[in-house]
């Protein structure tokens, strides 16, 4: 047994940028610390329902180890502090991943962490409170063995993330309507989960420019690889952000990104005309002009693939984030 037990959480019945960004790090931080994952959906840990994990960390205690909380959200936070009241030697690190300002709530229970990660500058200044400051990375490996599932028939702009308004996907399809009327060499998926009234507004336009056959809805999908694998195009809309992992996968997987400029870190990934382009969130003209641009220009496709994939593989590995994190677990371990 090693000295100090690391404890993710992971509450929630859906898979989510949360979720992906979790499972990146545990490879990581299981080479120095033993790690246990109280939740379920990510397999790169031991797997606990809620009691049996705190059977788990109150062993660790009882034989004076102690014990690390890593979460998520305030559901776990809140849990997190609950078990720090009546367990000396647990310490709290808490990753907050919404860039909006926190409710009383949420600031109360963040204020209470003896560490916060934040993802990004806005973030930060956001939340109000001392923060270290810990963009997400990406495992090289983190799509190795998964099966190519779907024929390349066509030219493919894909469009990544829970389907509802902040994520602006509509942004998406306003965009391409008009260039999809003047050119059948492309669709267009939409990848996501999607919430009902959202969707089918999104739906309606697209049936009324009667292109219903151009764009396709896959729903939640456990598999995204072989979705980015036939990309070219990976648009990004959302009007706010933590630190998405969709921008770093579709660089990992040789796919030119169109990302919202100033949200989250696309502006840190991308740098336009070299390796991706940035539009202002809501700004349909402008996203339209580079799409237009971009899928009548293959060659340019070609060298952003190129350049972003060099760009993420070089300066945004996950074994730099894990190392960053492994630094406050060492630190908290010292108060």
């Amino acid at each position: 047994m090693k000295k100090t037990l690391i404890i993710y959480t992971h509450l929630h019945k859906n898979r989510t940028g949360v979720t992906s960004c979790i499972e990146q790090v545990i490879p990581e931080i299981k080479a120095k610390y033993d790690v246990i994952l109280i939740g379920s959906l990510i397999s790169e840990a031991k797997q606990f329902s809620l009691i049996p994990g705190l059977r788990c960390a109150f062993n660790y205690i009882k034989q004076g180890h102690p014990v690390i909380w890593h979460v998520h959200r305030n559901n776990e936070l809140l849990i997190a502090i609950t078990f720090r009241v009546f367990m000396a030697k647990t310490k709290i690190i808490a990753t907050r991943h919404s860039a909006k300002k926190p409710s009383l709530f949420s600031k109360f229970l963040y204020a209470r962490a003896d560490r916060v990660i934040t993802l990004n500058r806005e973030m930060h200044e956001a939340l109000g409170l001392p923060s270290n400051l810990i963009p997400h990375g990406i495992s090289p490996n983190c799509f190795k063995n998964k099966e190519l599932e779907i024929e390349n028939k066509k030219q493919y702009i894909g469009v990544v993330g829970r389907v509802r308004p902040l994520k602006g996907q509509i942004d998406v399809v306003k965009a391409l309507i008009p260039i999809f009327k003047k050119n059948e060499n492309w669709d267009c998926f939409i990848i996501g989960k999607y919430r009902q009234g959202y969707y089918h507004e999104i739906i309606q336009l697209i049936e009324e420019a009667k292109l219903s056959d151009r764009f396709i809805f896959t729903g939640e999908i456990s598999n995204i690889y072989p979705y980015y694998n036939v990309m070219d195009i990976n648009v990004i809309t959302s009007y706010t952000e933590g630190s998405s992992m969709v921008p770093l996968e579709a660089m990992l997987c040789h796919t030119a990104v169109v990302a919202t400029e100033n949200i989250g870190t696309n502006s840190l990934l991308i740098e336009p005309g070299f390796n991706g382009e940035l539009f202002a969130s809501g700004d349909i003209t402008k996203l339209r002009e580079i799409l237009l641009d971009l899928t009548n220009n293959v060659e340019k496709i070609d060298l952003y693939k190129k350049r972003a994939y060099q760009n993420v593989c070089e300066n945004w590995s996950s074994q730099a984030e894990a190392n960053k994190i492994m630094t406050i677990y060492e630190e908290v371990n010292k108060i």
